[in-house]
């Protein structure tokens, strides 16, 4: 479905909506932007509305129209008041997660249920890693995106056994086998997308703490699995231990990326039952 881009009090925010239902707020992860709206085919298949806006520094979302975690989250409100949405259900994945946070503690009444899923929840305790990420966003990294991109294509395999080594802490031998050619597909689809540097960033530095997850009143459901690689599972327990109406789904899946690789349906069911109940 195309993007489309619209004028609000924030700025032009890119945005995709698509289905007939109640509205899910997608908030994408990093190195993704509003076409991620292709992964939730399967909550538009269940009942759902999918609103997947290009957060600010992504996609043509400029990162002027929320220079923060929290100002994102007001930009994104000014965004459903355009698309005169009065309340919506908040799905947040990976970088996503301090955008969603603030938007539920800020704007309570707008949000009528959350779900964190791998989603970066806590302040960075180690500093030496925070500095690490934030080279990896340097002023080289569209040339690194650019050879993955390359080795993506021509080879598809290896790709996508690095890839699963830097997400998941599961054998990469063993998650191989365990996929099919068309889930290594999907998993490479992610290095179609720009190296987005801007929106990164704003993530990283926009890290909400117990005083903002102290505020979310909307049942949450907080998704993680152990063998995140790329995002802590402390994180889940963080944003559990915090957010007083939240419950914790132990994700059986392999690894960082919600939608994919073995056990991904049990946890779309969990997600969707969730939203429905």
């Amino acid at each position: 479905m195309d993007a489309k881009i619209t004028p609000t009090k924030s700025g032009k925010i890119e945005y995709i909506l698509d289905g007939n239902g109640p509205v899910i707020l997608v908030l994408h992860g990093q190195s993704q932007d509003c076409h991620a709206a292709s992964d939730y085919d399967a909550f538009i298949k269940a009942g759902f509305t999918i609103l997947t806006p290009s957060r600010p520094g992504y996609g043509k979302t400029l990162s002027v129209v929320g220079v923060s975690a929290e100002k994102a989250a007001d930009s994104i409100v000014d965004l459903i008041d355009h698309l005169k949405i009065l309340k919506t259900n908040v799905l947040a994945v990976s970088g996503g997660g301090p955008t969603a946070i603030f938007l539920a503690a800020n704007h309570p009444d707008r949000v009528r249920k959350l779900v964190l899923v791998s989603a970066l929840c806590k302040p960075w305790e180690d500093n030496a890693r925070y500095k690490t990420v934030k080279q990896f966003y340097g002023n080289t990294y569209p040339i690194m995106w650019g050879l993955l991109r390359f080795f993506s294509m021509v080879f598809p395999k290896t790709t996508a056994k690095t890839t699963i080594s830097i997400f998941s802490t599961h054998d990469p031998n063993d998650f191989m086998r365990h996929i099919s050619s068309q889930e290594i597909k999907t998993l490479l689809r992610l290095y179609r997308n720009r190296a987005y540097r801007k929106g990164p960033l704003i993530d990283l530095k926009s890290q909400p703490d117990a005083s903002i997850l102290n505020r979310i009143k909307a049942p949450t459901l907080v998704v993680h699995s152990k063998e995140d690689k790329s995002v802590t599972f402390e994180n889940a327990e963080y944003s559990t231990h915090n957010i007083k109406s939240s419950e914790l789904f132990v994700s059986p899946t392999w690894s960082h990326f919600p939608w994919f690789g073995p056990h991904s349906e049990d946890q779309l069911d969990r997600v969707i039952s969730f939203l429905k109940s």
